[in-house]
């Protein structure tokens, strides 16, 4: 888990307190737990996940939508 991770979300979002998984979105600010979450948070869709604002590029949107 972390930045070593070879996920591509780790790099649109960052770490702020890794030891409760805690992450800030760098595209609208909303903070969060988990990674899995923020993917959620960026592709605008999971069950009750506040989703990220129009600030998230389509593209990110549309690659975190095939990461779930």
């Amino acid at each position: 888990m972390g930045r070593n991770s070879l996920d591509m979300a780790w790099q649109y979002c960052t770490i702020i307190d890794k030891k409760k998984n805690h992450l800030r979105c760098n595209f609208c600010g909303h903070e969060m737990h988990g990674i899995t979450r923020f993917k959620e948070h960026i592709a605008q869709m999971g069950a009750d996940v506040k989703t990220c604002t129009d600030s998230c590029p389509q593209e990110i949107k549309q690659d975190m939508i095939k990461e779930l």
